[in-house]
């Protein structure tokens, strides 16, 4: 039987009512150096999609609950303009959180099925690098380290989902006409399974496009997305397009 219908008829009239809150702080050490942290008790309902499927590889629970979070960071943010650079932009951030009751799609049979995971910590740090050169010249990364471990029932192994390492990066020369870019998404694997049995291999796109306005309000547009044509498959394990094009 098709898995994704098993939540037709669903019935479920439980209201609940969640109090979610932050608290940032920043302090400027040199005028163009800044320290910042934060601390935060978040609350996130499950979406539509992860109630109740999309009637495809998607399979909806309607058993699901809220997912809470207790987690802080802290970091750096180093910006400013100088000669040829124009606003320049270095930040780097250590992150901890704390997750009880995570919703994570988990694939079984062909299927990714949503789910609660009991405990899990995901830590980790993020960066990324703004800078241009000149008035028509831009470069853009971001890079993610994140260490996503299951406290619960599979202590110590992997969560489902979720690559140690992301890098995304992003080259582009425009004037007021218009702009030509190229950029890049390099994943690293990461499990299918909570058991940690089954691998998805490293993915890494190049995509590029073109825009221009010949008008004030008019923008033409043309991308290509994974010019490569690399056979890849997302998070969840599913396929995706080889080489595709937008206009």
């Amino acid at each position: 039987a098709d898995p994704s219908l098993a939540v037709v008829g669903a019935d479920n009239h439980q209201v609940q009512n969640k109090v979610s809150g932050s608290l940032r702080a920043q302090a400027r050490i040199f005028p163009s150096f800044d320290l910042v942290a934060g601390v935060a008790r978040q609350f996130r309902f499950p979406s539509f999609t992860e109630l109740f499927g999309d009637r495809g590889a998607l399979v909806g629970n309607t058993s699901l609950e809220p997912q809470k979070s207790l987690s802080w960071d802290a970091g750096f943010e180093f910006s400013g303009q100088q000669g040829v650079l124009k606003n320049y932009s270095l930040v780097a951030s250590y992150f901890d959180r704390h997750v009880t009751d995570l919703i994570q799609f988990l694939q079984s049979a062909g299927f990714a099925r949503a789910a609660n995971i009991g405990k899990s910590r995901i830590q980790g740090v993020e960066t990324s690098l703004s800078t241009a050169w000149g008035s028509h010249v831009g470069v853009s990364g971001q890079y993610t380290f994140q260490n996503a471990k299951d406290q619960g029932t599979n202590r110590g192994r992997f969560l489902p989902g979720r690559p140690e390492h992301e890098l995304n990066t992003n080259f582009e020369v425009y004037n007021k006409k218009g702009k030509v870019f190229v950029s890049s998404n390099w994943i690293s694997s990461n499990y299918l399974d909570p058991l940690n049995t089954r691998v998805v291999d490293e993915r890494f796109l190049i995509n590029s496009g073109i825009s221009i306005k010949p008008l004030k309000k008019w923008n033409y547009s043309f991308e290509a997305k994974n010019l490569s044509k690399e056979q890849i498959v997302d998070v969840v394990g599913f396929p995706l397009p080889g080489r595709s094009f937008m206009g």
